[in-house]
């Protein structure tokens, strides 16, 4: 069922819609120039989107992280029809998650939000399922059968050097197994995390002290020094590890990564190299892909190192995004194996991470998320983007 959508008066759909004059920025466009109020260069933002709608991946980036800021009203209207236009064009949801932030309810938004939900419904399918827009849903099942290799482990020759990264009572499975396989495994804790009250926990001496005495926790180097700390891949090096696998709850520097000759893993929630960044799980179900993670070298850059494994997940049985997370975190033990072994025996063999087929999303509004579970996993055809969620 598709929601009803009012009547857009026609000037609205030309303003967004009719292209006057082909024109083009000569420039990347900041968000400052796109807020100003005598702002009214829209061609130029048409034509690009129309021509290659990620020339503006750097200002949507932007967007991202000034989503709580509070502008003045024709500041957030710019926003919002900046947004719309770059959906229509593009049919890249993240426009659409970006709009669904910034939307505050007035007589002007209201018929942007109309002429959203509208572009919403027509890119969704019979089945609930949104475009992606680099490729078809066939396409990214047919790579991920193809990368989804399951390795056969066997005791190793010759031992290998392996560290692993995080919280120490992750690993207890982990280092038992790669033991058993034949490997060195040295175990790091850098007592360091974004969230504030985990971060809390990780440096609670005492905590730990009686966490010691309830659950098993592997011997452990620790690492308790800034983040950015060079003595922290000092640290790692004196111990002549090959490869790493981290579980840290942090942007990952060169300090950690540098610190390991033949890479250092990331294990990331979803289908690489197709969705990279955040809500990743999220983002998979919208597009109907199948429940996959990713092991891949850590870079520089956000999930555009070179891929490993393939794990594919059922998720069928489950209809809410928190079960199927779980599911994917039970897995963790036999991705890490699977992948370190693959790596140590691969002879640097890797899956190449192509960005071009790529995007790279951020964090899901809730809207949407409401969506999935109502739409694609519970299958109840139910109106979601109700205007009065939002406000």
């Amino acid at each position: 069922m598709k929601i009803n959508i009012k009547g857009l008066p026609q000037s609205l759909t030309d303003e967004i819609l009719i292209i006057n004059t082909e024109d083009y920025f000569q420039k990347e466009l900041t968000l400052e120039e796109l807020i100003v109020i005598t702002f009214n260069d829209w061609d130029k933002v048409k034509s690009h989107f129309k021509k290659d709608f990620r020339f503006f991946e750097s200002l949507l980036f932007k967007l991202h992280f000034k989503r709580r800021k509070d502008y003045l009203w024709k500041e957030r209207y710019h926003i919002l029809k900046f947004l719309i236009v770059g959906y229509y064009y593009s049919k890249d949801v993240r426009y659409f998650n970006e709009f669904l932030f910034f939307f505050r309810k007035n007589e002007e938004n209201i018929l942007l939000w109309n002429f959203a939900v509208d572009c919403f419904n027509k890119n969704t399918d019979i089945s609930n399922y949104h475009t992606f827009p680099l490729s078809s849903r066939d396409g990214v099942i047919s790579w991920i059968d193809q990368a989804n290799v399951t390795t056969n482990l066997k005791q190793i020759s010759e031992a290998k050097r392996i560290g692993l990264i995080g919280t120490p009572i992750f690993f207890n499975k982990i280092k038992k197994e790669l033991i058993n396989l034949g490997f060195h495994v040295n175990v790091y804790f850098i007592p360091f995390h974004v969230d504030k009250k985990i971060n809390f926990l990780l440096n609670n001496k005492i905590l730990w002290f009686f966490i010691k005495k309830i659950v098993k926790v592997p011997k452990y180097t620790l690492l308790d020094y800034p983040i950015d700390s060079h003595k922290i891949k000092e640290n790692i090096l004196s111990d002549k590890n090959e490869i790493g696998f981290h579980k840290l709850g942090f942007i990952i520097r060169e300090n950690i990564y540098g610190a390991f000759p033949k890479g250092l893993l990331n294990d990331h929630w979803g289908v690489l190299p197709f969705i990279r960044g955040y809500s990743s799980i999220e983002y998979s179900l919208l597009f109907g892909f199948p429940v996959t993670a990713t092991t891949h070298l850590i870079e520089k850059s956000i999930d555009t190192g070179a891929i490993i494994k393939i794990f594919k997940y059922k998720a069928d049985d489950l209809k809410t995004i928190r079960s199927i997370k779980s599911r994917i975190k039970e897995g963790l033990t036999n991705r890490a194996v699977q992948s370190i072994y693959t790596y140590a025996l691969s002879d640097g063999k890797v899956i190449i991470n192509d960005l071009n087929r790529g995007l790279t999303y951020y964090s899901m509004h809730v809207l949407l998320r409401n969506y999935i579970e109502q739409n694609i996993l519970r299958k109840k055809f139910v109106k979601v983007f109700k205007p009065k969620s939002t406000f």
